[in-house]
């Protein structure tokens, strides 16, 4: 007798189940202790461990009499979505011309955001927090930008017959613990951009960190709560914060960086939630005074007003920059924001290496954010003897650097606790059968 269409249906679901669980198996594999991409262990563990239960779940209904055929394949279909949007992400780690570049920016990533969770995390015992670090992956962007965890996020459609609607499936994505940062592709040819991987970890930790209400609390306390002063900074908080951090990341590297990239186009109008062109700057040079960094203040400052007699002036933004910067924390345990790094010594070990990128010298093995910060130095320095630098580039350079001494290993994982991973593994079943929900 020939097989019923019910049969042949649940074939068809068992085979597309049975692919799914094989390629997280694979994945596993890949970013296991001993695989070629250990780094990313907790990042594709992070969302496998909801996909995966959700996965079990439906493996346990099966098939057969009183099985909704229709929500088994909203939610199969919707599984592989979900999975898709990381696993294009992931992949280019696997291909040879980007392979060393991702590695070198997901390592400058870490180190950007080490620090604070770590601090975050004495601090906070006991409180369950996102420990996985940022995702970093190509984009058709001309901008760098970063999507945290809990946002939506756009690029996943419905539009299958018995598959979740593009709305079910933003939804669900908000509940996947992994932010993502997304850098253009052209930074595959162009390092000293890479530093603004820190501008969008500040994001991440400001977000996902619990930072947001006590930097806003900072800045209260320093303009007056409810004052035009405490009301704009509040309302350009993340983009401001951002810029901060990046400085106290990468020094005055970044502060570099910055200027060529607010040079292009100073007059056009700010975007909602930035401050404009001259105030970044701005941030950025006070950034640095407040570090002690006086002297590469004021390189940043005439780079500026060299680049244009048409630049406008700089504003102060040292009330808003000291405060950030200096005033304790306590989910920091009571330090302040600039204790996390140690942006001086940053500053001289990157002018140092960029010394060696424009003499065409070896270069001393050092950190990754160093290597990120010299591009950006060397660029601003000399970018004519930086683009010289042609055999082999200045980029194969600095990634073979990496590549050669780079820290291989998983990242610190910790586990979400049960109440938390039932709560968010309902919403996602739930959220992968709206659509079956909904006819």
């Amino acid at each position: 007798m020939s097989p019923s269409r019910d049969e042949r249906l649940d074939a068809a679901l068992a085979a597309k189940r049975e692919g799914l669980r094989d390629e997280f198996e694979h994945w596993h594999r890949t970013t296991a202790p001993d695989g070629p991409l250990p780094e990313l262990h907790s990042a594709v563990g992070a969302v496998t461990r909801p996909l995966g239960a959700a996965l079990a779940r439906l493996e346990a209904e099966g098939g057969g009499p009183g099985v909704d055929r229709g929500a088994a394949e909203s939610r199969i279909v919707g599984l592989h979505q979900l999975w898709g949007h990381f696993r294009d992400r992931l992949a280019p780690r696997l291909l040879p011309f980007t392979r060393d570049f991702l590695g070198f920016a997901d390592d400058v990533a870490w180190a950007c955001y080490e620090p604070a969770l770590r601090a975050v995390t004495a601090a906070c015992a006991g409180e369950v927090l996102p420990v996985e670090p940022p995702l970093i992956h190509l984009a058709p962007s001309a901008v760098p930008f970063a999507q945290v965890r809990g946002a939506a996020f756009a690029g996943v459609d419905g539009g299958r017959p018995h598959a979740p609607s593009a709305e079910h499936l933003a939804q669900a994505l908000r509940v996947l613990p992994v932010p993502l940062i997304g850098l253009p592709w052209f930074q595959l040819g162009h390092l000293p951009e890479v530093g603004f991987v820190a501008h969008e970890v500040g994001h991440v930790v400001l977000a996902d960190l619990g930072l947001h209400g006590p930097v806003g609390a900072l800045v209260d306390d320093a303009f007056g709560a409810h004052t035009p002063g405490a009301r704009y900074w509040r309302s350009v908080l993340h983009e401001a914060f951002a810029d901060v951090y990046g400085v106290l990341a990468l020094g005055p590297a970044y502060a570099a960086a910055l200027v060529d990239l607010v040079t292009v186009g100073p007059d056009l109008p700010a975007p909602a939630g930035y401050p404009r062109s001259e105030a970044r700057v701005a941030l950025a040079v006070d950034a640095l005074e407040t570090l002690d960094l006086t002297a590469e203040a004021e390189t940043v400052r005439d780079r500026w007003h060299s680049g244009s007699a048409a630049h406008p002036a700089l504003p102060s933004t040292g009330r808003f920059t000291g405060a950030v910067l200096g005033e304790p924390l306590a989910r920091l345990g009571g330090q302040p924001l600039r204790a996390l790094f140690r942006t001086g010594d940053t500053a001289v070990a990157g002018r140092r290496v960029a010394g060696a990128l424009l003499a065409g010298d070896a270069l001393p093995q050092q950190q990754p954010v160093i290597l990120a910060a010299a591009c950006a130095l060397a660029f601003a320095d000399d970018f004519a003897r930086y683009r010289e630098r042609q055999r082999p580039t200045v980029t194969r350079r600095v990634l073979d650097q990496h590549a050669a001494h780079r820290q291989r290993g998983p990242r610190p994982l910790e586990p979400d606790s049960d109440a938390l991973d039932a709560q968010r593994d309902e919403l996602l079943w739930q959220q992968l059968g709206g659509a079956a929900a909904a006819g």
